[in-house]
């Protein structure tokens, strides 16, 4: 039987192994994979291992380009600086046999696994672990845009206590998502993390956060996708608590609860986009209606000439307020991520007119509100980012399935810009836009009061909605207000004329 190695590199190419070692690993029977135990895989791979290294294998297919593939995935792993200095890449060729073919494999000194039973002896010294495992994830998001697989089981240390990243592949970043739910399990699994270590964790992500990304905002998004995770018993609600606490550097709250009172009639404004003559407008009409509490349901920026004034409005009126994807692009120093040329152009021009307070107040916005039986957010309810995705004809009936699966009746969202409600009901699925209907109606229902300051659908009013939760009536309202006003603010501040001509058209 013939096996040929062929060595590509090391990540440190003075610890690289010899093909003598390779041979003697690939030679050894292979190791169980499962679950819970010392080594975990995808069904394909093959682990062989003495009691110092650890050879993994994948059958590569064609051999042609394989050297030069593989060395530019060891150039990138270089750069990334998480896995061990001896991770060494070779190719393995063999002609005969169960195994013949070629192998693209890699040998490591055998290392200790986070998820391992024995890591969690010495509670401090894990804790150090657990935490450096955070910091280092955060530092490649930010720094490549990549995120690692997040698993305990993908993390080890070695004899010294160094820590270093033991899967072959990185995923595209995700805006924190997987990074979330990564945290809500380790909150529910580690049995050694105290409600003090907890809060010591939160610290060390809010500062990664804050170091590496340059945005304080995200540590808000990350504990509201946090919290909208399931907990089992006091003692996960503890942990939670304390690793919220550490996170925002304020104290906690087990949830994010809107405080409006069950049986009075409160308001839904949503993307009033710093259109103050339309925010004016809305606010007229409910003093008249003799409602004075409310959700502003995202986007009170973007896109229009008067940022500073109406987060201004919208602060004295005492509603409730949740963070939208244009609150949060200002709030941030990074660049308007996921956003048109247009709208990023108005986002820094806010930025600008903005001081630092109330960067820092649209930065601390909540990005969910929860009540028994409904939520109201910005965006989408099944977007783990809560503000990027919408609910429109293509997406609205997994949404509804969301809400049903999740306990939920309803769900308060903007971003869509069209007022109405998408809706189930044991006979079917489908919209209206009737300006008076009852959530009785409807066994779960997508409600979007329209938007304030920028309307869609060919409406030029400002739109709004009155919720009655004694009756669950809800109206739909909307208004003329004085859009040339608006207009010649945007031209005065040489406004991308796409933006005046939606304003004219409501398109």
């Amino acid at each position: 039987m013939a096996t040929r190695i062929d060595i590509i590199g090391a990540i440190d190419p003075a610890l690289a192994c010899s093909p003598d070692l390779a041979l003697e690993l690939f030679a050894l029977p292979a190791q169980a994979l499962g679950h819970d135990g010392e080594f975990t895989g995808r069904p394909l791979t093959r682990i062989q291992a003495s009691p110092q290294h650890v050879l993994k294998l994948r059958l590569a297919g064609p051999a042609q380009g394989l050297r030069e593939q593989t060395e530019e995935s060891l150039l990138r792993e270089r750069l990334y600086g998480v896995y061990h200095p001896a991770r060494t890449w070779l190719i393995v060729n063999e002609d005969e046999g169960p195994h013949a073919g070629v192998w693209l494999g890699n040998v490591t000194p055998r290392l200790r696994a986070l998820h391992l039973p024995q890591a969690e002896e010495d509670a401090m010294v894990f804790f150090r672990h657990v935490r450096a495992m955070l910091q280092m994830y955060l530092r490649i998001a930010a720094r490549f845009r990549v995120r690692l697989d997040e698993g305990l089981s993908n993390f080890a240390v070695d004899d010294v206590g160094q820590l270093h990243y033991l899967d072959d592949d990185v995923y595209p970043w995700d805006d924190f998502a997987h990074f979330s739910q990564s945290v809500g399990v380790l909150i529910r699994k580690l049995r050694t993390l105290t409600p003090k270590f907890a809060q010591m964790l939160g610290q060390t992500v809010r500062q990664a956060i804050i170091g590496e990304f340059g945005d304080a905002g995200a540590c808000r998004r990350v504990a509201d996708a946090i919290r909208g995770l399931y907990y089992n018993g006091d003692e996960q609600s503890r942990r939670l608590d304390g690793f919220i606490e550490g996170l925002l550097g304020a104290q906690p709250h087990s949830r994010t609860r809107a405080t409006l009172h069950e049986q009075r009639p409160f308001a839904l404004l949503a993307d009033i986009h710093a259109n103050r003559p339309a925010l004016e407008t809305a606010l007229a009409g409910l003093r008249r209606l003799g409602v004075d509490r409310g959700i502003v349901l995202g986007d009170i920026v973007g896109y229009g000439p008067h940022p500073a004034e109406c987060i201004e409005l919208v602060r004295d009126s005492g509603f409730e307020v949740v963070r939208g994807n244009h609150d949060d692009a200002v709030a941030g120093t990074g660049a308007a991520e996921g956003f048109t040329a247009t709208a990023a152009r108005v986002v820094e021009w806010t930025r600008q007119r903005l001081d630092d307070e109330a960067r820092g107040w649209l930065g601390q916005l909540p990005t969910r509100l929860e009540r028994e039986g409904w939520v109201a957010q910005h965006g989408a309810p099944m977007d783990p980012a809560f503000f990027r995705a919408y609910v429109y004809r293509m997406t609205y009936e997994d949404n509804l399935r969301y809400l049903a699966g999740h306990g939920l009746r309803w769900a308060f969202h903007g971003h869509s810009h069209i007022a109405g409600i998408f809706y189930a009901t044991p006979q079917r699925d489908g919209f209206s836009d009737e300006a008076e209907q009852s959530l009785l109606d409807y066994r779960e229902a997508l409600i979007c009061p329209g938007s304030v300051g920028q309307p869609r659908g060919g409406s030029l009013d400002a739109q709004w909605a009155v919720f009655n939760p004694a009756t669950t009536q809800i109206h739909f309202f909307r208004a003329p207000y004085d859009v040339e006003l608006t207009l010649r603010d945007m031209a005065a501040q040489d406004f991308p004329g796409a933006l005046m001509d939606r304003l004219r058209t409501g398109t």
